[in-house]
C-alpha cells in the first residue's frame, strides 16, 4: 500500500513535466516559422519593388531613344539644308556673281580710258585752235592749262581703276570664292559629323536598352524563384 501511494506520486510529478517540455517545444518551432514567413514576405516586397524600379527604367531608356531619333532627324535636315544654301550661294558666285563684277569693273575702266582719250583728243584740239587763232596770251593759256588738267585727271582716274581692277580679279573674288568654298565644306563637315554623332548615340542608347531589358528580366527572375520559394 505504501508502495503504491510512492508510484502515484511519482507517475504524476513525470506526467506534469512531461507535459510542459512538449508545450516549450511546440512554442519554440512555430517562432523561427513565423520569422521566416515574415522575411519571406519583406524579401518579396523588395524584389517587387526593384521589378517596378527597373520596369521604369525601361521606359526611361526607350522614351529618351525615340526623343534622340526625331530630334536627330530634326538636326540632319538642319546640317543637310545648310550644305544645300552654302552650295547654292557657291553656285550663284561663280556663274553670276563672278563674271558680272569682272565684267563691270571692265566696262568702267574702258569707260574712264574712253574720258581719259577724249580729253587728251580735245586737249589736241585747243591747242590747234590756239595756235591758228589770235588770241591773247592770257586767254589761251588758261583754255589749254584747264584741258591739260582734265586730260591729266582722266589719266590718273584710268590708273586708279586698273589698280582696282587687278585687285578685285586677283584678291577680293578669289578670296570670296575661297571663303564660299571653305563654308561649303564646314557644312559638309556639319553633315558628317552629325551623322557620325547620331550613329554613335543611337548605339549607346540601344544598349542603355538592352541592358535595361536584361536587368528587367533577371529582377522579374529573382523575384518568380522568391515567390516560388515562399509558397514551398
Amino acid at each position: 500500500m505504501k508502495r503504491a501511494l510512492f508510484v502515484q506520486p511519482f507517475l504524476g510529478l513525470v506526467l506534469v513535466c512531461s507535459g510542459c517540455a512538449s508545450v516549450g517545444s511546440g512554442d519554440s518551432a512555430a517562432a523561427p516559422k513565423a520569422q521566416a514567413t515574415a522575411d519571406d514576405g519583406a524579401d518579396t516586397s523588395k524584389l517587387e519593388h526593384q521589378v517596378e524600379i527597373k520596369r521604369d527604367r525601361l521606359a526611361v531608356a526607350q522614351m529618351e531613344a525615340e526623343v534622340f531619333e526625331a530630334s536627330h532627324q530634326r538636326r540632319m535636315e538642319f546640317a543637310s539644308e545648310e550644305l544645300s544654301l552654302a552650295k547654292t550661294q557657291l553656285g550663284i558666285f561663280k556663274d553670276f556673281d563672278l563674271p558680272n563684277r569682272i565684267e563691270r569693273s571692265e566696262l568702267a575702266l574702258r569707260a574712264s580710258k574712253d574720258r581719259a582719250q577724249e580729253a587728251a583728243d580735245e586737249l589736241k584740239q585747243i591747242e590747234i585752235m590756239y595756235d591758228e587763232q589770235d588770241l591773247a596770251d592770257e586767254t589761251a593759256e588758261f583754255v589749254v592749262a584747264r584741258g591739260r588738267r582734265r586730260a591729266e585727271r582722266a589719266q590718273a582716274q584710268i590708273a586708279i581703276e586698273e589698280r582696282e581692277h587687278e585687285k578685285l580679279v586677283k584678291r577680293e573674288l578669289p578670296a570670296e570664292q575661297a571663303k564660299l568654298v571653305l563654308s561649303v565644306e564646314k557644312a559638309r563637315e556639319a553633315l558628317e559629323s552629325t551623322k557620325r554623332d547620331g550613329e554613335l548615340a543611337a548605339q549607346n542608347k540601344a544598349i542603355a536598352i538592352k541592358e535595361s531589358k536584361r536587368a528587367l528580366e533577371d529582377a522579374e527572375t529573382e523575384l518568380a524563384d522568391a515567390k516560388s520559394g515562399a509558397d514551398q
